[in-house]
């Protein structure tokens, strides 16, 4: 090998040039704008040809023999005559057509062999492209590289496709990742071996892309992710690929709506879930269907939700023939034969061995409630087959089923096994109900509502036991186990009732409860550090533990704005208490309650006149916001919007008193079953019937 095949060469351009003694000439002044005209012509042609050339043959690295359809944008054509525009450049001397030429009389690539053209034409080509490689193109360096690799000298090829690369240009990058070179000349397994290849695919580099498509649809080692998939699928059709969205597929939309729709933390976001969730059911996908019409429906858009149910009962999906049953206005016997079909499609799905299915499906007939004949033995059999392949849900309603002696007579210890599988597979409810069966001996429940009489002891009670599964319970880290059997624990060791009070444990599983954001145990705390009675009195602590209740709970910003208007324990606040009465961040309006607090201490010579001032003009406004809330409020929720706006006039909170007008809105509360307007038209001595 000589050293002009090492080095680059600085041999100067071959390009048409007019000699300086021939400036001065008009003719010569033409000749020469001819020629670059004609140069001009061959650069566009060159170009057309090269990008068939680049797309049939990817760049001249393809090896195949006979005839090719290609991709199937490009007919196979095109290459001919690309082939053919190739042959009349390098009759005229346009170096660049020279590598094509080279590759494409190898007779791999549709074209007839010819081994003395393919090695001429290489020949000319490593020359051409050596003496022009001080040119600032890339793609002069990247055929370099390519009639280096030919020649077996992988060091220089290297050279030339990273100078290509490093100028962006879309085949250097995608031959450096298939030389298998890092940024850095690592060995890419040390760098990342996707580097390059996504660099070519950002450039427009189908190759790259498709690669892309294969490695996020889980064809290669990497970890499959079907947005990034879709991401690149998009890319290929912008550079022409003929692919549809129902080659992406229908599933793969869904799942990806079901990611957003029901995703963790920065993951959820349903104007994602609603874009694929649309796509799929687009594309007939039922389920699809069914979760947009429940999404559209929470948004308020029940016109799209209906049309979309009614698409999914219409495919027989049956959650979706259950819910659209139940519309208003659906005739009687249509709802009847959407529920049978329903009920048959879920033992369908049963029989097929969905535990998730079997689940429901058991729910249905242990259900006495529905519109369907309920079969409690039927429902035990479907709900322990689900049990049996660890469905959790299934596992800790079955393991209820047995302790409960009117379903499946007095099992206890088939009850406490399914509830301990549950609890072993990491469900906190399940913890919670074992741990609440060995605190009081029987299955109810610490909160459930007595039914005339005790429930039958089923175990001895075990406070020991008991306390060790709520623990496991909490331990579980998920957001109900962690935080609100937390809470429970700790009120529990605060009030004593149900465990030696233990006021150490007590705080500190209320402040875990708390510190992972439950409302309740953060209003505990706040009302515990204020009074001092069980817990230390703590008024900083309070105000911090209330502030970030009240985020979420009326009560609590109810208790901040009277902490701030009586001044006993921090500096009285005017200001601090209208934010705290005005914050309504659920947005249900109903200001009743604050209103009444404010013009209780308000007024009583606490506060300056300027005070006061701001004091009336707030409830005056918040007395216009439950006017207009009340004349824009709709059946069924008129009532609530009536009584407050009742309420308001008769005590003058905001308006002038005005007991005609208060009974007025009584009235229209009470025709819409409002049982406490009821109670005060009573207690006026009026009957609300009566006009």
């Amino acid at each position: 090998m000589t050293d002009r095949e090492n080095f680059p060469a600085n041999t100067a351009s071959r390009d048409i040039a007019v000699s300086a003694a021939q400036r001065g000439s008009l003719v010569a002044r033409g000749l020469a704008a001819t020629k670059l005209a004609l140069v001009k012509d061959r650069d566009t042609l060159y170009r057309q040809a090269r990008e068939v050339y680049d797309h049939l043959t990817d760049c001249g690295g393809t090896s195949w023999i006979g005839e090719r359809i290609g991709w199937k944008w490009v007919p196979i054509s095109a290459l001919t005559e690309a082939f053919i525009t190739f042959q009349r450049l390098a009759a005229e001397g346009y170096g660049k057509a020279y590598y094509p030429l080279s590759t494409l009389y190898g007779g791999e690539q549709s074209v007839k062999g010819n081994e003395g053209l393919a090695e001429h034409f290489a020949r000319l080509a490593f020359d051409w492209c050596l003496a022009n490689s001080t040119r600032n193109d890339p793609e002069i360096w990247n055929d370099l590289g390519q009639l280096y690799r030919h020649r077996g000298n992988y060091e220089l090829e290297v050279h030339w496709c990273r100078r290509a690369a490093i100028q962006n240009y879309p085949w250097g990058l995608f031959n450096m990742w298939s030389l298998g070179r890092s940024p850095n000349g690592l060995d890419e397994a040390e760098e990342g071996d996707l580097y390059w290849v996504i660099k070519a695919a950002e450039q427009g580099n189908l190759l790259a892309i498709i690669h892309m498509i294969h490695v996020y649809e889980g064809d290669t080692d990497h970890e499959p992710d079907d947005e990034q998939a879709l991401y690149w699928y998009r890319k290929a059709a912008e550079q022409g690929y003929p692919w549809t969205e129902a080659d992406f597929g229908t599933e793969r939309f869904f799942d990806l709506g079901m990611r957003y729709r029901h995703g963790d933390g920065d993951e959820a976001d349903e104007d994602k879930a609603e874009e694929y969730f649309l796509k799929a059911a687009n594309l007939g996908h039922p389920e699809a269907q069914y979760e947009l019409a429940e999404l559209l429906s929470e948004r308020g858009e029940n016109r799209d939700s209906e049309h979309w149910l009614k698409c999914s009962a219409q495919l027989g999906y049956g959650p979706a023939q259950l819910a659209y049953a139940e519309m208003p206005f659906v005739p009687e016997e249509e709802a009847q034969t959407l529920i049978d079909s329903a009920l048959d499609w879920y033992k369908a799905q049963a029989e097929s061995g969905d535990c998730v299915s079997q689940f429901e499906y058991a729910k249905m007939m242990l259900s006495p409630y529905g519109d369907w004949k309920s079969n409690p033995e039927e429902g035990l059999h479907w709900l322990k087959t689900s049990a049996e392949q660890d469905y959790v849900p299934a596992c800790r309603r079955l393991g209820n089923e047995y302790l409960r002696a009117d379903i499946s007579g007095h099992t206890t210890t088939e009850g406490i096994y399914w509830l301990s599988h549950a609890a072993d597979l990491g469900d906190p409810w399940a913890c919670e109900m074992l741990g609440d069966l060995y605190l009081l001996g029987h299955g109810d429940g610490v909160n459930a509502p007595r039914r005339g009489s005790l429930p039958p002891i089923l175990v001895e009670p075990d406070h020991k036991q008991a306390v060790a599964w709520y623990e496991l319970g909490i331990g579980t880290a998920t957001p109900m186990g962690d935080r609100a059997l937390a809470f429970k624990l700790g009120r529990h060791y605060l009030t004593g009732e149900h465990l030696q009070q233990d006021l150490q444990l007590a705080e500190k599983w209320l402040l875990h409860s708390a510190e992972h954001g439950y409302g309740s145990a953060q209003e505990l705390l706040g009302d515990e550090y204020l009074s001092g009675s069980r817990l230390r009195k703590d008024v900083d602590a309070a105000i911090h533990w209330l502030e970030l209740a009240g985020e979420s709970s009326v009560a609590a910003r109810l208790k901040l704005a009277g902490i701030y208007l009586d001044g006993k324990v921090v500096p009285q606040s005017l200001s601090k208490a209208i934010y705290w009465l005005t914050r309504d961040p659920d947005g249900r309006g109903r200001m009743n309650r604050q209103m009444k607090l404010v013009a209780e201490k308000c007024f009583d010579g606490r506060f300056s006149t300027a005070e006061e001032s701001v004091a009336q003009a707030w409830l005056e406004k918040m007395a216009n916001v439950v006017f207009e809330e009340a004349y824009a409020a709709d059946t069924p929720f008129a009532a609530g919007p009536y009584y407050a706006l009742a309420e308001t006039y008769e005590l003058g909170l905001g308006f002038i008193k005005d007991i005609d007008t208060a009974i007025y809105w009584y009235r229209r509360a009470a025709e819409q079953g409002h049982h406490a307007a009821k109670s005060r038209l009573c207690d006026l001595g009026l009957d609300w019937k009566t006009p």
